[in-house]
């Protein structure tokens, strides 16, 4: 039996480089503007995007990869020698990318896994990266299952947003958040976690919104034997290296910046600076 190797959406916004190395594959979210389709950061790129949400309408969509796309990316495992697949997906509720890599697995001659995450974004990047980690470390398949599917609930996004209009376009924000963000006028949160996406308060400035996203990791990390982090950013670069830079100060190891992949900026808007973590109890 071949090794297991690692199948996720674009939508975990891991880097490319970094996929490479744990031998991460990566389907491609779709992305759609006057009728024509985009592979998530294969044909498109975050800055334009980035333009297209600026200077809209129209506005971009996005979609989940079909099974078919998944269906071509088992096979080019199988190529790679894999002899069982494991698919991390994005939160269903999110995303109907997992209903149709179950639909490709089903249809697959090779043992294929297919564990819903529970979410989306830097979160979902750092629940991949450390199962595939822990299968090159040597984890049987099962034992990795199992810790997916206790990490996915202990993942969490928090992140500030210039603006929830894309978020509630998107339907992914309730209709009283955005309209008392709006009137108060101040840096909305956002936050991804315990299988829901949901407003997480205003801070007076950008300034404010990294104070309290570094005392969060603070408060995480006094709780955990072990905390991985990484920062994410979609329009935002320098303020991703300089959240990156207090975090460091508080003590943490090298914090990566997962730049948000295209499909992601569609969803929020541009303007978007966080961080992941996830705890070890």
């Amino acid at each position: 039996m071949g090794a297991v190797l690692v199948v996720t959406e674009s939508a975990c916004s891991l880097p490319l480089t970094l996929c490479a190395e744990l031998g991460i594959l990566v389907v491609p979210m779709w992305i759609v503007r006057a009728e024509r389709s985009y592979r998530d950061g294969v044909d498109v790129t975050l800055q334009e995007v980035l333009t297209w949400l600026e200077h809209g309408p129209p506005y971009p969509t996005s979609s989940a990869p079909s099974p078919a796309d998944y269906l071509s990316t088992f096979e080019e495992a199988v190529r790679r020698d894999a002899g069982q697949i494991l698919v991390l997906t994005v939160a269903r509720w999110l995303s109907a990318a997992h209903e149709h890599a179950r639909r490709a697995a089903d249809r697959f001659p090779v043992p294929v896994e297919v564990v819903d995450t529970g979410t989306a974004a830097a979160a979902q990047g750092l629940v991949v990266r450390e199962a595939a980690r822990r299968l090159q470390a040597g984890w049987a398949l099962g034992e990795v299952v199992e810790w997916v599917k206790a990490a996915g609930p202990r993942a969490r996004l928090v992140a500030v947003v210039r603006s929830l209009d894309h978020l509630h376009r998107s339907g992914r924000v309730p209709g009283i958040a955005y309209l008392l963000n709006r009137r108060a006028g101040a840096v909305p949160l956002f936050a991804i976690g315990g299988g829901r996406i949901r407003r997480a308060g205003l801070a007076a400035n950008l300034a404010a919104a990294v104070r309290r996203m570094v005392a969060e990791v603070h408060r995480a990390r006094s709780r955990a034997t072990r905390l991985h982090l990484a920062v994410t950013e979609a329009g935002m670069p320098e303020e991703a290296q300089h959240l990156a830079g207090a975090l460091r100060s508080e003590g943490a190891d090298p914090v990566p910046v997962f730049p948000f992949t295209p499909v992601m900026a569609v969803n929020t808007g541009p303007g978007v600076l966080g961080v992941a973590y996830l705890p070890e109890p």
